[in-house]
């Protein structure tokens, strides 16, 4: 009998008589490549939209550094306006750091400066004489800049002069630190004994401070209680320490910069990590000081380059390159600054507001991602051989594969293991020219690709992924064909070729990585060579351990067995 196009023949051959059947109108099936090259490309387009959004959730991205930063003072601006004000010390550190930062107009702001040191009494002081100050000749010079704060203290003359300065202020606090002098030092020597110069220096510089607000409500507050608390005769190491760390700031700092940043510093604990930073590293001066008086946070600024090192050294100059909003949102956030990330500069001034909420919906539409990657996968290996648990099981499997690819560069796992804010304190050697800290800054590594590893990763992931479903259909389209088992186990192993072709594209991916390398055109990068290599070995071990096994188990099985009438 003969059956085709919908129509069939009962008749005898003499005269056949034609029926057709005219099926009741129905849904027309949609097509299940169209249906997972669908889901294929809407997993695609939530990628694209997950990674162009500027945000992070275990890290800050740039861009919304940068947005945060806008209409708010650059740091060539703000110190333009300490130039103004009369300010030329502390004016002097915001150019040098934004000339390090690549700023442009740090040549008319060097000028600038320049002219605003040329003013009576700049020079000595960076700025204007605190009021009552007595009249001498700085010790030495300090370049183009403003003297130490410490020339116009530790001299004869000086010392002499502020003495009588102190004990006749009309600050009480002023006065108490200066009459707490007769506590015993364990690193410096005693103000009433020989080479006790350097701590009645340091405070009468503690004490003149004091009197003119020079101090933070907590750091002022923090002092006098530690002032208060010192004993003639007795150990006093809390206020020594601070002794130590202003004597550091002295020998680098003119007096204006000085009350600029210690205007900011919350406490002692946060002026001794700053000193033992300056002290580890002397070249990131211009830096932290520009950082911290832009932020209003120091402690914030030293404990981002202590941990991070070189990183955090490029985190604070891209803070200083977008201003002083910048700097502030930086200091709000202990999280590290990802490097050459992507994303749509549109979105950077919300996500600079929403930081998490704006991560989290990144994080999502990567889950929907992957999960409509990992269905769109599952429908384009459908054959009409396995049950639903089968095909339940593979997309489980094929959606937690895709999530785990977009996973993992999405974030920067691992992080830096912080060191402990007391170990800086007492990591001291004995003297007087200051702290040496001896705590080492541990890092830990974290996971971070560049974008073009990323995007070389995913294009061999997808050819891979291609050879995967081809192979796939194959073994389905043998398996349905209604020739004997034999025939059949035969053609299965007439396509071994097509069943390593994953194995064959993943060596030519390394070998051309490899060579495009050697020529240069491409930058060095063996993760992206070598991972084609190793993409390949995975998926010719998923298709014939697991597929092709299978396959050929049952046609084995089915070959075997009579055939039953």
């Amino acid at each position: 009998m003969r059956r085709a196009h919908g129509w069939s023949s009962h008749a005898p051959h003499e005269l056949q008589v034609f029926r057709f059947h005219f099926p009741m109108s129905a849904p027309r099936p949609i097509p299940l490549a169209g249906v997972a090259t669908g889901l294929l490309a809407l997993a695609w387009v939530l990628a694209a939209a997950a990674w162009g959004i500027p945000a992070r959730t275990r890290a800050v991205h740039p861009l919304a550094m940068e947005a945060a930063g806008r209409n708010t003072p650059s740091t060539v601006a703000a110190a333009e306006s300490m130039v103004s004000a009369g300010k030329p010390g502390p004016a002097a550190w915001l150019a040098a750091a934004a000339a390090e930062a690549g700023l442009a107009g740090t040549n008319t702001l060097s000028a600038r400066v320049a002219a605003g040191m040329a003013i009576p009494g700049a020079r000595a002081w960076g700025g204007p004489a605190p009021q009552g100050a007595p009249t001498f000749a700085p010790a030495g010079t300090n370049g183009a800049g403003a003297n130490p704060a410490a020339d116009l203290f530790m001299t004869a003359e000086a010392r002499r002069a502020w003495r009588q300065r102190v004990e006749a202020s009309r600050s009480p606090g002023a006065r108490a630190i200066w009459e707490a002098r007769a506590f015993a030092p364990r690193r410096f020597v005693a103000v009433d004994r020989p080479g006790g110069q350097p701590l009645e220096g340091t405070l009468l510089l503690m004490a003149t401070l004091q009197e003119h607000d020079g101090f933070s409500d907590g750091l002022g507050a923090a002092m006098q209680s530690l002032v208060a608390k010192a004993r003639p005769g007795q150990p006093a190491e809390g206020m020594e320490q601070v002794c130590l760390d202003l004597l550091v700031l002295s020998r680098r700092m003119d007096w204006t910069s000085m009350v600029e940043l210690l205007r900011t510093m919350p406490d002692p604990v946060a002026l001794r990590e700053w000193t033992a930073t300056v002290q580890q590293d002397p070249a990131a001066l211009p830096i932290l000081t520009a950082a911290s008086v832009l932020s209003g946070r120091p402690e914030a600024m030293t404990g981002r380059l202590r941990e991070r090192g070189s990183k955090g050294r490029g985190e604070l100059l891209a803070a200083l390159r977008g201003g002083q909003g910048s700097a502030r949102w930086l200091a709000g956030t202990r999280l590290p600054v990802i490097d050459g990330a992507w994303g749509w500069p549109w979105l950077a001034p919300w996500t600079s507001m929403e930081r998490m909420l704006a991560g989290w919906l990144r994080l999502g539409l990567l889950v929907l991602s992957a999960a409509m990657a990992g269905a769109g996968a599952a429908v384009a290996m459908d054959n009409s051989t396995e049950g639903r648990r089968a095909r339940a099981r593979r997309a489980v499997a094929l959606t937690a594969v895709a999530a785990t690819l977009l996973m993992l560069p999405a974030e920067p796992w691992g992080g830096t293991r912080q060191a402990a804010r007391l170990q800086l304190g007492l990591a001291t050697t004995t003297g007087t020219t200051g702290a040496k800290v001896n705590g080492k800054t541990v890092q830990g590594r974290a996971l971070r690709m560049e974008t073009s590893t990323l995007g070389t990763i995913a294009i061999f992931g997808a050819l891979q992924a291609a050879v995967y479903v081809l192979c796939r259909r194959k073994i389905a389209e043998i398996l349905a064909m209604d020739e004997p088992a034999a025939v059949r186990l035969r053609l299965m192993e007439n396509e071994e070729n097509l069943f390593d072709a994953g194995l064959y594209l993943g060596i030519a991916g390394t070998a051309s990585a490899l060579v495009l390398q050697v020529l240069q055109l491409v930058e060095a990068n063996l993760l992206a060579a070598y991972s084609s290599n190793l993409m390949g070995l995975v998926t010719v071990a998923l298709v014939k351990i697991v597929h092709v096994r299978q396959a050929r188990r049952g046609l084995i099985i089915e070959a075997r067995t009579p055939a039953t009438a």
